[in-house]
């Protein structure tokens, strides 16, 4: 028999860190979710004010238009709407399949790094010969006119030796998704890494100009792949092509990286709680951030875009429930108690929590 749901109810609600509980009399009990405005999973967000003047989160761009305020473009990097792709439903273009590329977009307003990051976007790399990859990067806040780092396995963050070209400005960390293994690869001038590692996520860290930089950590190569191959046009957004990514930095430096292969698949955690702050060099996190996002091509080459970015405070809800029968008899009445938590380190606002109750249940109050 098919069962059709019905959210018997919603509310929207502010829940900083303890204990909330949530009491339902109901027929009978099927399922309850609970989800946050902008994304389904654990680390839940939060767009809670910061204590600090400077910008407050979220940072939200689809970079579907024309224009993206805010935001600096720079190297071969560009918005497609109105060009490539019809106005209002483009991409940010960090590439084209050209060889020896750097290009990158950054937020020319920093943040304050008190209370962490949490960052998502959609991503795709096509077209090409496989090469090389996309980078998110922290830079310091007090920076002004950055540069973007390196073509090549640099992935726009890091610096590069023959001939000799800078990493980015100021650089705190770099998350590279690289395609041909090459940000994990102590080569051209990079510092440190265990070689080559393709379709894998490596971390690079403090850098400026051509000093630092360092590998810090990564993943193995993921099997599922970080860009799609054999694609002469854009990989399609709602099957098994799509990618997005998830990462998020503790106040305490603790970082994972998810990655989502397939619109209607779960994540997968390839960077597990790697504290950054730990590592030779790393320090801890600067009074305030900058984002950026950059990508690269080499000898070989891909096309490299992003959309439909957030840029979040972490927090962390979970929920559970008690009180109902395993066994429920027809027209009895059933009363339970949803409770939902938030492990912090901030606020959750606008976080929703949805029952979702079979239609043919009677009786509900």
């Amino acid at each position: 028999m098919k069962h059709h749901m019905v959210h018997k109810s919603s509310q929207s609600t502010d829940i900083g860190p303890g204990f909330n509980t949530h009491g339902i009399r109901i027929g009978t009990w099927d399922t309850m979710r609970v989800i946050a405005t902008a994304a389904v999973w654990i680390a839940m967000l939060s767009a809670a004010n910061s204590p600090v003047a400077w910008s407050q989160l979220p940072i939200v761009e689809s970079f579907k238009n024309a224009t993206a305020p805010g935001w600096t473009i720079g190297g071969s990097a560009g918005l497609t709407s109105g060009g490539s792709d019809p106005t209002g439903n483009g991409w940010l273009r960090l590439t084209s399949n050209g060889t020896n590329q750097a290009g990158c977009a950054y937020y020319s307003t920093a943040f304050s790094s008190v209370n962490g990051v949490y960052i998502s976007f959609d991503f795709t790399a096509w077209g090409g010969s496989g090469a090389d990859g996309i980078s998110f990067l922290l830079f310091n806040g007090s920076t002004a006119s950055p540069i973007v780092g390196a073509p090549g396995g640099s992935l726009g963050y890091a610096q590069k030796k023959g001939p000799s070209i800078p990493g980015f400005t100021n650089g705190y960390v770099g998350i590279g998704l690289d395609e041909f293994g090459n940000f994990s690869n102590p080569s051209e001038g990079r510092n440190g890494g265990p070689g080559s590692r393709p379709d894998a996520v490596a971390i690079r860290g403090v850098g400026n100009d051509t000093s630092g930089y360092w590998y810090l950590s990564g993943s193995g190569t993921i099997a599922q792949g970080i860009d799609i191959t054999g694609r002469s046009s854009r990989p399609g957004q709602t099957g098994t092509s799509y990618r997005n990514v998830i990462m998020y930095i503790l106040p305490t430096g603790e970082t994972s990286v998810l990655l989502k292969f397939g619109a209607t698949s779960a994540y997968s955690t390839v960077v597990n709680q790697f504290n950054i702050t730990t590592m030779p060099g790393q320090g801890s996190l600067p009074a305030s951030f900058k984002i950026a996002l950059a990508a690269s091509t080499g000898a070989s080459t891909n096309f490299h875009e992003v959309r439909n970015l957030s840029v979040r405070e972490p927090t962390d809800l979970v929920s559970s429930t008690s009180g109902f029968p395993g066994v429920i008899n027809p027209g009895q009445y059933v009363s339970f108690t949803v409770t939902y938590s938030n492990n912090g380190p901030n606020a959750a606002h606008n976080a929703v929590l949805f029952d979702s109750l079979n239609t043919a249940l009677s009786g509900i109050s």
